[in-house]
């Protein structure tokens, strides 16, 4: 009978303890709703209730101190944390909450007592520093975060961790020559952080004033035998576009690693990729010649040559890639069959090489593009794809004879071209669809309008393809102007005599469909193809016009953004007009905030003023 009732008993308190358990736990979430909702008075009350039937909840803990904070209640909240710390004396995290209330209230002198006599009161434990370091950062007490971090590390046995610390914050507070010596101490005791020592320099490198002084200090402190703190000096010289200074050092790091021009060749291409040509030639030129023997030879030569057939295409030689359509570049013949000769040389030393492969297509687009031999260009790409059809290469030379096609006018031909890809079992599906939208527009061209939109409508399912957009921009034409045939005959016409660089005869009709106000979109879209087919025949004065134009009509035509962007182009490549250029691009930032053309501005606003300044 005594157990019977010890086991009712047991029942009915463990049937209480889950009552008084859920109530609690509803009335700490309504009391979570109320803070959340906006209503933190009401939460308080809650909170308070809580805490006083269960103060060893630490939940509960946090949320009243939290709220004391949210409604200024500073003193309440010192009253807590205080009688708290008289239970938990060995609780650091109570002196962190007790020192950020008073930094709250304004009382920085008490909060940093608080905070160090927490530390002098505890044992030193390294992660105690950390985490009072934390609470000042919360507060944004950057300068005592630093001496936490610093008392710390002096106590680590892993100084390195509060080293990264510590250089984070010394570059957070502009401290840039005390997070450089932070990040240099780190490299010279542990060399295998070489790789996190840089990316933490590349987080700071774009501040005023940064650069500069992070290069001062791994300058006085290099030494020619620490590869790292060498490669680190090279590294932050490219960020400052010092060049030959890096290359300087590079030619030191490839000599002592014996490395037969494998660093050299590494920044060589990082030379071609930041447009720096002629010290990448010279770069190139000089591992061919210093390491005929290396297993780079082919590489250094094809790059090379790339690099010299680049410096023909650049800005100050005239370049024309801004131009929305050109006429193909000519250039320095004598310059160009001299890079074909090179070209040649790696195909008959290499053969059968990818180098080789390449060599071959940068030929094929020369004489397309430079020399407008098309029968010559013609037989190399069909070269690629019969010797080498599993290259990459040979999809390049498939879509170049395709449009090689369209220039003839044998549409038939350049549609077989991009079907071919299509059908190919080891093409990517991006490769695919940029044959897809080739041959939407020969189906555009051709007036078969319905077979564009099937093709386009495969496409644009796949939003992440890069063609998305080109296809969307086709779908646009092809479903607006579906009651509109007419007129989309003709502006199509346009379109293929645009690419087919009969820029005259493409502005003519273009002219038709901007003069018809029943056109619409059509319209308006036509008058920015006239303006573009002036800047392709250098007329600027009458594209500056017809831009201006589109500009003024603001929200009434789609395209008057790209225009305004257009005019910013004339007056920055063909005026050479820099500060009347950045004035167009400050107006499109102003006018058009939501233009998909604000990158490109704000980058061509900074490059132009840092080329006037």
């Amino acid at each position: 009978m005594l157990k019977i009732i010890c086991f009712i008993f047991i029942i009915i308190a463990g049937v209480a303890y889950c009552q008084n358990s859920n109530d609690g736990n509803n009335r700490y979430l309504l009391g979570e709703n109320y803070e959340q909702s906006g209503y933190p008075d009401k939460a308080k009350e809650i909170y308070e209730y809580l805490y006083r039937r269960n103060p060893s909840n630490q939940e509960y803990f946090n949320s009243l101190n939290r709220i004391y904070i949210l409604l200024k209640q500073y003193d309440a909240s010192i009253k807590l944390l205080e009688q708290k710390l008289t239970i938990n004396p060995q609780d650091i995290n109570l002196y962190g909450l007790l020192g950020s209330t008073y930094y709250l209230m304004g009382n920085e002198t008490k909060a940093f007592s608080i905070w160090d006599d927490g530390l002098n009161k505890l044992p030193q434990n390294q992660i105690y520093f950390k985490m009072m370091a934390n609470y000042a950062i919360e507060r944004r007490a950057f300068d005592k975060a630093i001496d936490f971090l610093k008392r710390g590390e002096k106590k680590s046995n892993d100084p390195l961790s509060f080293a990264f610390e510590l250089a984070n914050l010394y570059s957070l507070t502009m401290q840039y020559k005390e997070a450089a010596e932070e990040y240099l101490s780190i490299v010279l005791k542990s060399p295998e952080q070489y790789q996190a020592v840089q990316n933490g320099l590349l987080s700071y490198m774009n501040k005023v004033d940064a650069l500069q002084k992070t290069i001062d200090v791994f300058e006085k402190k290099r030494d020619k035998d620490n590869i790292n703190i060498s490669y680190l000096l090279a590294y932050l010289y490219i960020q400052e576009k010092m060049y030959e200074k890096a290359y300087s050092i590079f030619s030191e790091i490839d000599s002592k690693l014996k490395s037969n021009g494998n660093v050299l060749l590494k920044f060589a291409q990082d030379l071609y990729n930041d447009h720096q040509y002629e010290l990448g030639a010279k770069v190139f030129s000089n591992i061919i010649d210093h390491y005929p023997l290396s297993p780079i030879i082919s590489s250094a030569k094809l790059g090379y040559a790339k690099t010299l057939e680049a410096n023909l295409d650049d800005e100050k030689n005239g370049g024309t890639d801004w131009k929305p359509y050109s006429f193909n570049k000519t250039g320095d013949q004598k310059k160009v069959n001299e890079i074909i000769t090179i070209y040649d040389e790696i195909v008959k030393i290499y053969p059968n090489s990818e180098p080789a492969n390449e060599a071959l297509l940068r030929i094929g687009n020369l004489k397309s593009k430079r020399i407008n031999d098309l029968e010559g260009a013609t037989e190399i790409f069909n070269k690629l794809i019969k010797d080498a059809p599993n290259s990459k290469f040979a999809i390049k030379s498939y879509e170049e004879l395709g449009d090689i096609y369209i220039q003839e006018g044998d549409l038939g031909k350049s549609r077989e071209m991009f079907q071919k890809l299509v059908q190919s079992n080891n093409i990517p599906e991006e490769e695919k669809n940029y044959a897809r939208y080739k041959e939407a527009r020969i189906c555009f061209y051709e007036g078969n309008f319905s077979s564009g939109r099937e093709l386009v409508s495969n496409i644009i399912r796949n939003y992440k393809d890069n063609n998305t957009n080109n296809a969307l921009e086709l779908a646009l034409l092809l479903n607006t102007m579906v009651n509109d045939s007419s007129n989309l005959v003709i502006f199509a016409e346009a379109e293929l005599l645009s690419e087919q660089k009969k820029f005259s005869q493409a502005r003519e009709k273009y002219l038709i469909i901007s003069q018809n106000p029943k056109a619409f979109v059509l319209q308006n879209l036509s008058k920015l193809r006239v303006a573009e087919m002036d800047i392709a025949l250098d007329d600027y004065d009458s594209s500056m016009k017809l831009l201006q134009e589109a500009v003024d009509e603001k929200e009434k035509n789609i395209y008057s953004d790209k225009a305004l962007y257009l005019e910013g182009n004339i007056y920055e490549f063909a005026k050479k007009d820099s500060s009347k250029a950045i004035e167009t691009y400050e107006s499109l930032l102003a006018k058009f905030p939501n233009s998909i053309y604000l990158d490109d501005a704000r980058e061509s606003i900074n490059k132009l003023k840092n080329k006037i300044s």
